[in-house]
C-alpha cells in the first residue's frame, strides 16, 4: 500500500507498508519505514526515515525526520529536522525546529525556532520558541518560555516555569527567574578571566541622572560579616531535579564548599539599610518569584562608598579649616 492514493504527485520514494498511503499530489518526499508520512496528502520535499516518522503529515513540507515516530503528530508544520526516537513526537504546527536525540522536544506542539540537542532536550517544550538547549535534559522544563538558553545536562529550571531570556551555562546551573543569567552550580567555588567584567556605562544612553546616592548614612548602616554557606540547601531549593544522578564527587563538592569562610553582607540586611536610608540601591537582587532567592551585586557597592569618602572628606576639610582659624586665633591672642 505505499503510495496507493497517489494521482499526480510526482519525484517521491516509498519504501515500507502504507508509507507515503494518502498521498495525491504531494511531490519530492522520500519515505522509508512502516507507516512513514501515511497522511501525507500535498506536503512536499519532506524525507521520513523509521516507523511512523511524519506519519500525521499532511501539507507540512521540508520536514526531515529520521527515528522511530519522529515528528509523528506533525501536521502543517514546516522545516522541522528531527533525529532521534520520538524527537519532536507531538509536534503539529510547529516550524523550524531542530531536535536530536531520544524524545528531545518530544511534547512540543506549536513551538518554533528551538535548537535541541541532547536526549530530553527541551523535552516539556509545548508552545516555546527561539529556545536552545545542549546536553542530557537541558531546558527538560519550562514548557511555554521564550529566548531562553541552556547548555550543559540537566542545565535550566528545576521545575515547570515560564521563563523568557534566561540563560544556564555549565553542568546542573539552574535559572529561576525571567532575565537572568546563571553560570555554574552549588558546588562552584571559582568563576573568573583574565581582565574584569564590564558593565556598559555609556552616557549616551543614560536619563534622569541625578546625584542623589546615599553615601554616609548608607555605609554606616550595612553589617559586614563572615559566614560559611548551606550548600546542600542551596542545591535542595534550586537544583534538585527529577532523575538527576548525583555524584560523589559532587556532593564531596558541595561538602568542601561548605567549610569555606567567607565574607561579604546578608542581602536581606542591605535591603534594609538601604530602605532605613531612604536609598534605592540596585546592589539587592531580590527575589522574582518563591522559588528565586535573594542576591547581591558587590560591584554595586563602589559608588556609595565613593559618596562615602566624598562626604568624609568635606568633613575632613571643614575640620582644618575650623582648626585653622582656631590656632590663628590662638597666636593673635598669644600676641
Amino acid at each position: 500500500y505505499s503510495m496507493a492514493s497517489n494521482r499526480t504527485g510526482s519525484f517521491n520514494s516509498a519504501y515500507g507498508t502504507f508509507s507515503l498511503r494518502l498521498n495525491s499530489t504531494g511531490t519530492n518526499n522520500t519515505a522509508t519505514g512502516y507507516y512513514a508520512m501515511y497522511s501525507n496528502s500535498t506536503g512536499a520535499y519532506n524525507a521520513a526515515l523509521g516507523s511512523s516518522a511524519l506519519r500525521l503529515n499532511t501539507t507540512g513540507y521540508r520536514n526531515a525526520a529520521v527515528g522511530y515516530a519522529t515528528l509523528y503528530y506533525n501536521t502543517t508544520g514546516y522545516r522541522n529536522s528531527a533525529m532521534g526516537m520520538y524527537s519532536q513526537f507531538r509536534t503539529r504546527t510547529g516550524y523550524d525546529n531542530t531536535s536530536m536525540g531520544y524524545y528531545s522536544l518530544g511534547f512540543n506542539t506549536t513551538g518554533y525556532q528551538n535548537a535541541s540537542f541532547g536526549v530530553n532536550s527541551l523535552y516539556q517544550n509545548t508552545t516555546g520558541n527561539n529556545n536552545s538547549a545542549l546536553g542530557f535534559r537541558a531546558g527538560y522544563y519550562g514548557q511555554t518560555g521564550t529566548q531562553n538558553t541552556y547548555l550543559g545536562a540537566y542545565a535550566g529550571p528545576s521545575s515547570n516555569a515560564t521563563y523568557n531570556n534566561s540563560i544556564s551555562l555549565g553542568y546542573n546551573s539552574t535559572t529561576s527567574a525571567s532575565n537572568q543569567v546563571r553560570i555554574g552550580n552549588s558546588s562552584v567555588t571559582s568563576i573568573g578571566g583574565q581582565v574584569g567584567w564590564t558593565t556598559i556605562s555609556d552616557g549616551r544612553f543614560k536619563e534622569n541622572v541625578k546625584a542623589d546616592v546615599a553615601g554616609l548614612d548608607f555605609i554606616m548602616k550595612l553589617t559586614p560579616v563572615t559566614y560559611t554557606l548551606k550548600t546542600e540547601e542551596i542545591f535542595n531549593h534550586l537544583e534538585d531535579k527529577d532523575s538527576l544522578v548525583v555524584s560523589e564527587e559532587e556532593i564531596q563538592a558541595r561538602i568542601e564548599k561548605s567549610k569555606i569562610v567567607q565574607t561579604g553582607f546578608i542581602a536581606q540586611d542591605v535591603e534594609k539599610a538601604a530602605q532605613e536610608a531612604g536609598y534605592s540601591f540596585s546592589g539587592v537582587d531580590a527575589p522574582k518569584n518563591d522559588k528565586d532567592i535573594y542576591g547581591l551585586r558587590y560591584s554595586e557597592f563602589v559608588v556609595p562608598l565613593v559618596k562615602a569618602m566624598q562626604q568624609q572628606q568635606e568633613m575632613i576639610e571643614a575640620q582644618q579649616e575650623l582648626i585653622k582659624k582656631l590656632e590663628q586665633r590662638i597666636n593673635a591672642l598669644e600676641k
